[in-house]
């Protein structure tokens, strides 16, 4: 065996303090680095909880608040197509299929046959303030409509599993 030197020590120390030194740089770039995935994946998450919000109000006209508001236009504008649809096909007025077809474009659900009928409750034709009443009567779950109560129960359960964004961030 040789003699271990002066030098060769100071080598070896100096070699060791520069892994040291990597080490320690690796770590921090790891650090850095994870800190940014987890930001990123929490701007993904409100950002695609911002997007399902939005991709939800396109989905349902939703609660016409107020007499008047656009949410009330647009339920006008789909049941006048129904209804002129109706008159093109020699219809006196909009009956249980345009009824239907305009509850389906509003909602995204179709009411079965028998739930038509109850919503008409006797009459042949209905106009398109009784289309309204009957739309907020349905959305208020007065008024029977199977489809969208379970499709609104889906709706609920996916709401709920969605994390809270204070939770993620």
């Amino acid at each position: 065996m040789g003699a271990v030197t002066e030098s060769t020590i100071r080598e070896k120390r100096d070699a060791l303090a520069r892994d040291q030194a990597a080490l320690a740089a690796t770590g921090r770039l790891r650090s850095d680095r994870d800190s940014q995935r987890a930001a990123d994946a929490a701007a993904e998450a409100t950002s695609s909880q911002a997007a399902s919000a939005e991709a939800v109000s396109q989905c349902f006209v939703a609660r016409p608040a107020a007499r008047g508001g656009a949410n009330e236009r647009v339920l006008r504008r789909v049941f006048h197509a129904e209804e002129r649809r109706a008159r093109e096909r020699g219809r006196a007025g909009a009956g249980r299929a345009e009824l239907a077809a305009a509850l389906e474009a509003c909602t995204g659900c179709a009411p079965r046959p028998a739930e038509v009928r109850a919503m008409l409750a006797g009459r042949d034709t209905v106009d398109v303030d009784a289309f309204l009443a009957i739309y907020r009567d349905v959305r208020a779950g007065a008024l029977p409509f199977e489809n969208l109560a379970r499709a609104m129960a889906a709706f609920a359960a996916l709401c709920a599993a969605i994390p809270d964004t204070a939770a993620v961030a």
